[in-house]
């Protein structure tokens, strides 16, 4: 006789309730809790980056709305079996339930090689299906390029941008700014 071991998919709810809380970052993936890497030194510094130049756009177009590093997205809402952590987020909510940022307009992921299949593949027709949803910026961290999905009324478009020269322009916040500017000291693609 053969045993098979036997283990529960979590809704969010129940993720958000029994996730350790040992200073580790985890995500739910159908169910499943996956712990995350710590981010590497170029995923830091283009974060930081960003949030700078998200931060100051927001603040000065979006008012009313916030700029949010780790926020929690659940596509599906706390029944459904996916909690994910975004790099940045903005919203225009005031709250959001044990940190989930239930109605974002910008959805902002580092790229790293072991991030890309789950951000393209799972992440990203999940971030698609959230209605609030106008922008989203997948940024690379191993190559000056990023590509931007933005909502149009038929659909979403694919706008990928590379080298330093290229701008950054995400309409929902107003931004528009050299991609040099994103990876200002990441060691071996910046000219600072």
């Amino acid at each position: 006789m053969v045993m098979e071991l036997a283990y529960k998919l979590l809704t969010v709810e129940e993720f958000l309730d029994c996730c350790p809380n040992d200073q580790r970052h985890y995500q739910l993936i159908d169910g499943v809790i996956v712990a995350m890497a710590p981010p590497a030194i170029p995923h830091q510094i283009i974060a930081a980056n960003l949030t700078i130049e998200i931060g100051m756009a927001v603040r000065k177009n979006l008012p009313g709305c916030t700029t949010r590093s780790q926020a929690g997205i659940a596509p599906q809402g706390v029944m459904g079996r996916n909690h994910f952590e975004t790099d940045i987020t903005v919203t225009c909510e005031p709250g959001g339930y044990k940190g989930i940022a239930a109605e974002p307009v910008l959805i902002v992921e580092i790229q790293s090689p072991s991030t890309e299949r789950d951000d393209h593949f799972v992440k990203l027709p999940e971030y698609q299906a959230i209605p609030s949803l106008l922008e989203i910026l997948y940024i690379e961290s191993e190559r000056v390029a990023a590509t931007i999905y933005r909502r149009q009324a038929d659909g979403w478009d694919t706008i990928e941008i590379s080298g330093p020269d290229a701008r950054l322009q995400l309409d929902t916040i107003g931004l528009d700014v050299a991609l040099s500017a994103i990876y200002r000291g990441v060691p071996g693609l910046s000219a600072n």
